[in-house]
Formats: C-alpha cells, structure tokens, sequence
C-alpha cells in the first residue's frame, strides 16, 4: 500500500530499463527499414541520410550498453550520452528537413560527403553506409512522410523520453 523509497527506486530503475530497451529498439528498426526500403526502391542515400544512420546506430548501441550496466552513475552518465546522441540525431534530421523544403540550399555533398564517404563504414559497408545521392532528390514517403520526417520524430521522441526517464531516475 505505501511507497518505500526502495520500491520506488526499484520502479524507476525498471521503468528506465524499458526505455532504454525500447529505444534501441526503435533504433535497431530504423536503419534495418532504411536500408531495406533503399534496396527495393533503388534509392540513392545522402550524406545526411547517411549521418542519420550514424546516430540512430551509436543510439541504439549506447542504449543497449546502458541497459546493461546497473543502476548507478555510471548507467547515468551513459544515459545522458544517450540523450545527447538522440539530440544530435534530431538536429542533423531537422537539417535535413529544413533542406527538403529549401532546395537551393546545399545538402552538404561537399565538406560532408567527403566525411561521410570517408569514413571507414562506408569502405567496409558501402552499400550501407556510402552517399550516393542528393539531399534533395524526391523519395517516395512512408506513410505520407519522408524518411527525414520520420528520423527527426523517432530522433525527438527519443530525446524526450530519454530525458524524462534520466529525470526521473536522477529524482528517486
């Protein structure tokens, strides 16, 4: 009938342990529907769809690795790395948006593509991880949104949860 501050500790610590599974999850899916659709419908990645995968992979990795850490400062400090990722994922899909609907302003085929294409991941993967197209090129979009949209979503529901979870678990 009443909370004890151990019981209520222990809730959070499930509670965030769920987030944490769920956003990987959610990250795990993302890249596996990205580079599915990219195969059969022959779309060219960009250099920001790309970096999008980028984060959703580093997201769904350091959420997996805080999963299996134990309660603490250390699953702490992992988590907030998490919540820094999902942010920084959320930027580079808000970019890519602001992109889509500006089409005179460069994509980043430049400075970026270098960088992205450079990476090893796009040697070792290429049909992963290599930019091929242009960030404005028309994708067909997924439920009446583009592929942008929905990373900028998943990337923003991310960092919202992720927050109000590390909150919660920083309060108990």
């Amino acid at each position: 009938m009443f909370e004890t501050p151990t019981s209520r500790a222990n809730t959070v610590n499930t509670h965030h342990s769920l987030i944490l599974g769920l956003v990987a999850t959610d990250c795990i899916a993302a890249v596996i529907i990205a580079v599915y659709l990219q195969s059969a419908w022959e779309l060219y990645p960009c250099p920001l769809c790309i970096l999008q995968r980028y984060f959703f992979i580093a997201l769904g990795l350091f959420s997996l690795f805080s999963l299996l850490l134990k309660p603490g400062k250390l699953r702490d400090f992992s988590s907030a790395f998490c919540l820094l990722l999902a942010l920084g994922g959320a930027a580079a899909a808000a970019w890519h948006v602001w992109i889509l609907h500006h089409p005179a302003a460069d994509c980043g085929r430049d400075a970026v593509g270098e960088f992205i294409n450079g990476l090893p991941m796009a040697q070792w993967f290429p049909s992963v991880f290599y930019a091929t197209g242009s960030c404005i090129d028309e994708i067909p979009p997924v439920l009446g949104m583009s592929f942008p949209v929905w990373a900028l979503i998943l990337f923003s529901l991310s960092a919202l949860v992720l927050a109000a979870s590390l909150l919660r678990r920083l309060r108990a």
